[in-house]
């Protein structure tokens, strides 16, 4: 029975030590990330692995890295959100070994979505879409189409001239996007299979935090 409690009291400890280090890793990714993006108001970062120390040393592997800007500024268009989701991060195993550093390889796969209000694409384009578009539970409706060319987003409406504004951080935008109109806005999304660059070194530095 002592054994057995002893076994137990370990295996708790291992596993809080993981969570730690996880955790500890989350929050340093969280504050490279918002420095390399220091117009979003707030930043948000998530790290799904276990075991993540013993995936991370073993194979370099993170089973997913998640990250959400908040409120990103610019001079003409504000963006609700940016979210980026990351699967199969690979870290380089030598440069976290040898070096102590984390050293991205590669992702699997990722996916990204920008959403935009109807209020800040009023901003943006100086006039009341809620009146324009007759914004309502069906979403824009006066819409014809919207549409990101050019690191533009474009909206065409019934019976009026197109209007286009830059995206802010198109950095972060990878791939070239799907527009969406919704009851709130429109929302941009579209998959990749590297880390925008901007965000590169961000990664690198927080992957290998955990102390």
């Amino acid at each position: 029975m002592r054994k057995l409690l002893v076994a137990a009291l370990i295996a708790v400890l291992l596993v809080a030590a993981d969570q730690g280090a996880r955790v500890f890793a989350q929050s340093e990714l969280r504050k490279r990330a918002g420095a390399a993006v220091p117009e979003a108001a707030a930043v948000h970062a998530k790290v799904s692995s276990f075991p993540f120390v013993g995936q991370l040393v073993v194979s370099g592997r993170v089973t997913e890295v998640a990250l959400r800007f908040d409120g990103i500024r610019s001079s003409r268009l504000q963006l609700h959100e940016v979210a980026l989701d990351l699967r199969g991060v690979v870290i380089d195993r030598h440069a976290l070994i040898a070096e102590q550093r984390g050293q991205l390889n590669r992702i699997s796969r990722g996916t990204v979505t920008v959403d935009i209000t109807a209020a800040a694409l009023a901003a943006a384009f100086g006039v009341d879409l809620r009146v324009v578009m007759r914004l309502g539970p069906s979403g824009l409706a006066g819409l014809a189409s919207a549409a990101a060319e050019g690191g533009r987003l474009v909206l065409r409406f019934a019976g009026l001239p197109a209007a286009s504004v830059v995206i802010p951080r198109g950095d972060l935008v990878p791939c070239q996007p799907l527009v969406a109109v919704t009851s709130a806005g429109v929302r941009l999304s579209c998959t990749f299979t590297h880390i925008p660059p901007r965000l590169i070194g961000a990664v690198n530095r927080a992957g290998a935090t955990a102390p």
